[in-house]
């Protein structure tokens, strides 16, 4: 999530490291009544336990809460959240306070790897938000607070069965296993035509690389993704669609290969709150690959 500025655009920054590749979709427009900065400054960085903030390294099974910046009990924030210096392959769940972690997961980590992912999370009673580590292995925990949104416009999913699960394709939940070009549409209990959900795609045991695209039930995939996978990897990354007018999302996968996939529910967000960039969805903004900016 990013601000438009003045003069209408967003921006990325590399670091100092070396040059990069850059592609950039653009799933959805958020209304500027529903979602503020967490402060004056922008995004503000909640946890670094590799420092001590937060707390220390965070242990196997163990919940850590802090403290939601600008946000009042009740409203939701957007997180990025990076495990960082597994010992072992785990996973986490980003929730709030005064709650488990559900049967969901939003960061996935392994030995040495890298992979940050975005998730929203209403605000405990006590203003706080928490990570819970996954049985496997202690990991260093990053989290930046990026957005906040009115409690209003947003909403958990309604209890229900496999209302935090819609979608696991190994188990047979949602689907079975998606052939190349092959999609997935599933419901998410409380949520509406015309409302948009946010959910977490994890794919998973494909037979090679590949991409899929979370799109509304009434549009075509189109030319952007949402989530890359290869032979063994875990990728989740965080995605927003709007409802179709039977009241369901759709995960695309694409012409390459074979795969399984996870999708965890997180937030629906009213009608108001969110406009899709164009009248058939998400748009490709940015491929340095190709030259296109």
């Amino acid at each position: 999530f990013a601000k438009v500025g003045a003069d209408g655009r967003i921006c990325f920054t590399n670091s100092v490291l070396g040059p990069v590749h850059v592609l950039l979709d653009l799933l959805i427009v958020a209304d500027a009544a529903v979602f503020r900065s967490p402060s004056t400054s922008g995004s503000v960085r909640l946890a670094d336990t590799r420092i001590g903030l937060g707390g220390p390294i965070v242990a196997p099974s163990e919940t850590r809460c802090v403290a939601a910046a600008g946000a009042a009990p009740g409203e939701f924030v957007g997180v990025n959240v990076l495990p960082v210096g597994a010992t072992a392959a785990g996973f986490g769940t980003v929730h709030p306070s005064g709650t488990g972690p559900g049967a969901s997961s939003t960061a996935n980590f392994g030995p040495g790897t890298f992979d940050p992912n975005f998730a929203f999370t209403k605000v405990g009673p006590d203003g706080q938000i928490c990570f819970t580590n996954s049985v496997h292995g202690p990991v260093h925990l990053l989290l930046d607070q990026l957005i906040v949104g009115v409690s209003t416009a947003l909403s958990a999913p309604s209890p229900g069965p496999n209302a935090d699960r819609p979608v696991d394709t190994r188990t047979g939940i949602g689907g079975t296993t998606l052939a190349p070009g092959a999609s997935v549409c599933f419901a998410i209990p409380g949520g509406e035509p015309g409302d948009f959900g946010g959910v977490n795609l994890l794919p998973l045991q494909a037979t090679g690389p590949g991409f899929g695209t979370l799109r509304s039930s009434d549009d075509a995939p189109g030319s952007t993704s949402n989530a890359n996978f290869g032979i063994g990897t875990f990728d989740p990354n965080f995605a927003i669609a709007e409802f179709g007018a039977d009241g369901r999302m759709c995960l695309t996968n694409s012409d390459n290969s074979t795969t399984d996939v996870i999708i965890d529910s997180q937030v629906i967000a009213d009608s108001s709150a969110f406009a899709q960039p164009t009248p058939t969805g998400s748009v490709r903004l940015v491929d340095t690959r190709i030259g296109r900016l």
